[in-house]
């Protein structure tokens, strides 16, 4: 223990939006947590108690989930077969059950593409509409994984140089989007993200059914025009779809450790 503070010796740890904090005993981490919600109410923020938790050393320096992911994912393959992605996924699914909250389906994401982009599936005819279902489904596990999703989706349809797999892809995600539209206000979010993806690939990134929408953020994105502040000629807020595309893929403007140069 280097650091004390108010008493308490302590070592802190972080990786991402991960912290552990080490000290001596349970009322020692109790004090932890309590001067940690003070200090966040000057912010207005909060601890949140389902990611808050006091546990003993060493078991409250690993993630159990961790463990469990690792065990289930298949090994020494560069490509999954479709049968084998499948049963990854759902043991992904039941961990995710299990372990709620965690990274669990961001980590599967990860996995499933390549260092260059690629999408690391073997399929063939009739099966690709179902790989694409199932990451979808993800989304509704865990919707922050959405643009990751979309972005995964991206670089399959880069990477084809198939047609019909091309078609697939779009017309399965313009329905999902005609879907998503009949509830606008819940689903503006996905709304957004999806029209980025069509807007830059497709005609079909325009429905009238969202082009109805009195949001500005969302019309901006379906009309590929900047409707926000359109009358300040001193800053600009939009770039349009098609040549945010051509800058960069989705995987790589998610890429959050490697940042880009302004457009």
């Amino acid at each position: 223990f280097t650091k004390r503070t108010r008493g308490i010796d302590y070592e802190a740890a972080r990786f991402k939006d991960d912290y552990r904090i080490l000290v001596r005993s349970e009322e020692d981490g109790s004090a932890v947590i309590n001067a940690l919600q003070e200090a966040l109410r000057s912010y207005d923020l909060e601890l949140s108690d389902e990611k808050t938790a006091i546990c003993e050393v060493p078991e409250g320096l690993f993630r159990e989930w961790v463990s469990r992911y690792y065990a289930v994912k298949p090994k020494g393959r560069g490509c999954y077969r479709w049968r084998e992605f499948r049963e990854f996924y759902l043991a992904v699914l039941e961990i995710d059950k299990a372990y709620p909250g965690t990274g669990v389906i961001d980590k599967f994401l990860v996995d499933i593409v390549s260092r260059d982009g690629r999408l690391q599936i073997l399929y063939r005819k009739g099966e690709l509409e179902k790989i694409v279902s199932m990451l979808l489904m993800l989304a509704q596990r865990r919707v922050k994984a959405f643009p990751r999703i979309l972005a995964i989706l991206e670089a399959a349809y880069s990477a084809t140089e198939n047609d019909n797999y091309r078609h697939e892809i779009i017309d399965y995600l313009a329905e999902y989007l005609k879907r998503l539209s009949s509830d606008e206000a819940r689903n503006q979010y996905l709304i957004m993200w999806l029209g980025y993806f069509l807007g830059s690939r497709s005609k079909r990134g325009r429905p009238e059914h969202v082009l109805k929408s009195e949001d500005p953020i969302l019309r901006s994105v379906f009309l590929n025009r900047g409707l926000i502040f359109p009358d300040r000629e001193d800053f600009k807020l939009y770039v349009g779809c098609k040549r945010a595309s051509k800058k960069a893929t989705m995987l790589r403007y998610l890429s959050v450790f490697e940042p880009l140069v302004a457009i």
